[in-house]
């Protein structure tokens, strides 16, 4: 337990960063290239289907969640192969890298679908928040794009000038406002292929920044002695913990890090949209889940270089999962010897003793070496 793992901090350093997460290139292609092609199968397969059924739906929120959901599938069955990623990225790192091979990748995937890392990345709770916040988002564009059209001239404007001056008393007001509607559906598509743009697009980054930044967990998970909930719980309260502790200091560092891939997530998102419904007239179901799959997909070749700079991050933050490790491992011990203290020969509670006391000392100096950076 107490073999210190990267017990000094390590640099932060853009071009050694890239350096060393890209020289194994052919093994970031090999895994790239397999959760790219399980992605795409299952995109292709919601398209077929889809096109097949031929449904129309008019309403883009109704839509958009058709979308998440399908998202929702496809990431809870692709994303245990980031662990295989991860994983295998660690091994490749040590004398054994030679044993790493494509059967290493698919026989880690086991391993990611059980605790404590499956549910590491908080899918489903990123997938909600993604959808919420897409919500909001699509709000503030709706009433951003309604007082622009009331304060400038031009189709929108006429029509919530027609609109305005329906009598809704009536029984003809329904008719009137089909009527109108079916009149402006050409602007109304207009606005509303720019307000699902800001939606998507700002949504998309929130749901793959968040799952990037929580494979951060990962290496919280790797100190776990236990493989359950519990130890799951534990990762998940250690992580939020540390990250609200030093948050700017890791977002400074992420983004100094993965500004390129920040870029290419806007730049590619912006092309597929706009080309797939201006050149390609896609359905705006196909348009939105097309502009979210090819980021993703290229996101897959950044992995090494977000594995890369969470495992020089991690000997700042390693110590609070050994703190909250420490009262738990205390308080059980202590409930142990108030019970009696009979082991029954399964545990050497002298050996038990020594783990405390060793976990004990490593805190102790990692707060001793805090206070003397403090000081210089």
């Amino acid at each position: 337990l107490m073999e210190k793992q990267a017990s000094s901090e390590k640099r932060i350093v853009f071009s050694e960063i890239y350096k060393t997460a890209y020289k194994n290139s052919g093994f970031t292609v090999m895994c790239s290239g397999i959760i790219s092609l399980c992605i795409i199968i299952f995109y292709a397969l919601f398209t077929l289907i889809y096109n097949s059924i031929q449904v129309e739906i008019y309403l883009s929120t109704i839509e958009t969640l058709i979308g998440i959901l399908v998202i929702g599938l496809v990431t809870g069955l692709v994303l245990p192969f980031v662990y295989s990623f991860f994983a295998c990225y660690q091994v490749m790192k040590t004398e054994k890298k030679e044993d790493v091979t494509i059967k290493s990748f698919f026989k880690t995937y086991m391993i990611g679908i059980n605790p404590p890392f499956r549910n590491a990345l908080s899918n489903l709770r990123t997938i909600a928040f993604s959808f919420l916040f897409y919500i909001l988002i699509n709000i503030f564009a709706i009433i951003v794009v309604s007082l622009v059209a009331n304060s400038t001239t031009g189709p929108l404007h006429d029509m919530y000038q027609e609109l305005s001056a329906i009598n809704f008393n009536s029984q003809a007001a329904l008719e009137e406002v089909d009527a109108i509607m079916l009149k402006y559906e050409d602007a109304i598509y207009g606005a509303l292929i720019y307000v699902e743009f800001f939606s998507l697009i700002f949504a998309g980054y929130y749901y793959i920044h968040t799952i990037s930044r929580n494979t951060f967990k990962y290496f919280f998970a790797m100190l776990s002695i236990q493989r359950n909930r519990n130890s799951l719980n534990m990762v998940n309260y250690v992580f939020r913990r540390s990250l609200r502790g030093h948050f700017i200091e890791y977002h400074k560092s992420f983004y100094k890090i993965l500004w390129p891939a920040t870029l290419v997530y806007f730049a590619s998102f912006s092309t597929i949209y706009f080309l797939s419904i201006y050149l390609l007239d896609l359905d705006l179901v196909i348009v939105g889940l097309t502009s979210f799959i090819v980021p993703l997909v290229l996101m897959t070749l950044i992995l090494p270089v977000l594995f890369e700079l969470h495992d020089r991050l991690f000997p700042t933050f390693q110590k609070y999962y050994f703190s909250a490790a420490s009262k738990i491992f205390h308080s059980q011990y202590n409930d142990f010897i108030a019970r009696g203290g009979k082991t029954n020969g399964e545990v050497d509670i002298k050996e038990v003793e020594k783990s405390l006391k060793e976990l004990d000392d490593y805190l102790d100096e990692s707060n001793k070496e805090d206070e003397d950076k403090k000081e210089d």
